[in-house]
């Protein structure tokens, strides 16, 4: 839904301000956003290098506006599966953000950390782990607790323990960021990564009770985002289907898997997760004693 207004904002300042205004540079930086949230990968890699390289020309490559389009290149990269390129990018940007704009500056946090959660995708895990640390640090003292990025570093940080195998560490961290994502009322564009990643940090260590609270909390969080028809929710039901399966409650995941497998039927009826709801479904029936309909 952001997108048409984005891009009506875009062809509206593109009119009054020309196209290498900052303000609609701003706009074109916030649509490639967008764009790539929208699964549209090609499209908002195309704008964030003609915003990057706009602003590079306008105000050099050492400029903060510069510098933050070029971190924002760098996460559409990611998002559109070209490691490399972004992974370059972010090393880039913390090079010049970090003596540009000073450790503690705004600008400063999100790129380290950014290129933090590229040190933990590349497998980098150490490097993920030391430089998540610090930034944490940081972002505790300039931002607070409850911000978004800090609860976002949060979060990476955990799944950095949780590749080292530090389970303890990662469920601790996963806690606190789920716990200011709950305070914003699920306000964060990380909301369902951050709940799904807790409760499935429970199921990993046999909390299953302690992750199915967390599982109905992202329900409703899945349910807006995506939609109560679409494939996202109708997912995120089997794996709360799954867990109660997991407590031998098979009373209580029968109708919460009916539900899913009614959406995947219409949405996705040869795809490989319906097959397992269907089979999940199946245990739910044969827990209940229905052995005929569970055949």
């Amino acid at each position: 839904t952001a997108i048409p207004l984005l891009e009506q904002v875009r062809d509206g300042r593109i009119r009054q301000l020309g196209e290498d205004h900052d303000q609609t540079l701003t706009t074109l930086q916030a649509l490639a956003g967008a764009y790539l949230s929208a699964g549209k990968p090609t499209e908002a890699i195309a704008l964030a290098e003609k915003v990057y390289d706009a602003r590079v020309r306008k105000h050099g490559d050492d400029h903060p506006r510069a510098i933050e389009a070029m971190g924002t290149l760098a996460y559409v990269y990611q998002g559109g599966y070209k490691m490399k390129q972004a992974l370059t990018l972010f090393e880039q940007a913390r090079d010049k953000t970090v003596p540009k704009l000073g450790p503690y500056h705004p600008l400063t946090l999100k790129t380290l950390s950014r290129l933090g959660h590229m040190y933990r995708a590349y497998g980098r895990t150490p490097e993920a782990i030391a430089l998540l640390e610090l930034v944490r640090e940081r972002e505790l003292m300039v931002l607070g607790g409850h911000h978004p990025l800090t609860l976002t570093t949060l979060w990476d940080l955990a799944g950095a323990y949780r590749n080292a195998g530090e389970l303890d560490k990662a469920l601790l961290l996963y806690q606190q960021s789920a716990a200011g994502v709950d305070r914003l009322n699920f306000a964060h564009s990380y909301a369902h990564v951050i709940l799904d990643s807790l409760a499935s940090c429970h199921e990993q260590l046999n909390q299953y009770d302690q992750a199915e609270v967390w599982r109905r909390k992202l329900l409703p969080v899945v349910k807006m985002r995506d939609g109560p028809e679409s494939a996202e929710y109708a997912e995120e039901l089997t794996r709360l289907g799954s867990n109660l399966l997991q407590q031998k409650k098979p009373a209580a995941a029968e109708p919460i898997l009916r539900e899913s497998l009614a959406i995947l039927l219409k949405k996705q009826p040869g795809a490989q997760h319906t097959f397992h709801t269907e089979s999940l479904l199946g245990a739910a029936l044969s827990g209940r004693q229905k052995y005929a309909d569970a055949e």
